[in-house]
């Protein structure tokens, strides 16, 4: 659903999990790069332009890693962290107000979903 967020929100070169991010750049590098894995991947910098960001939306393959404070510092990225543990009631209500009148309108109308691949009974 990232991709279809990221086009629904005007980006132009969409480009899922790919090895292919240099090449289909021009070795510039995405502007923004949303990470959902996090520990392998913690420094995928190296796919994100000079002053890009990362936004680290879950943990899916840990918690903990190694992170390269030089690659950090040689691509002057920015890393945000979306995490819901540490955001008080009032944020997370805001941040609902806010997805409800800006993305609903499109989940309502079909531009947003996440794909099925199959459906199967429940005995299966």
């Amino acid at each position: 659903m990232s991709l279809q967020l990221a086009r629904l929100r005007g980006a132009g070169l969409v480009i899922g999990p790919s090895k292919q991010v240099h090449k289909a750049t021009a070795g510039r590098g995405v502007d923004l790069l949303i990470d959902v894995f996090a520990k392998p991947y913690i420094n995928s910098m190296r796919s994100v332009r000079c002053e890009g960001r990362i936004v680290n939306a879950r943990h899916m393959a840990g918690e903990t890693g190694h992170f390269d404070f030089d690659l950090h510092s040689l691509r002057r990225s920015q890393y945000l962290e979306t995490a819901f543990r540490t955001r008080s009631i009032e944020e997370v209500g805001a941040i609902a107000e806010r997805i409800q009148a800006e993305l609903w309108p499109a989940a309502l109308a079909g531009r947003l979903g996440v794909p099925i691949d199959c459906l199967s009974p429940l005995s299966r």
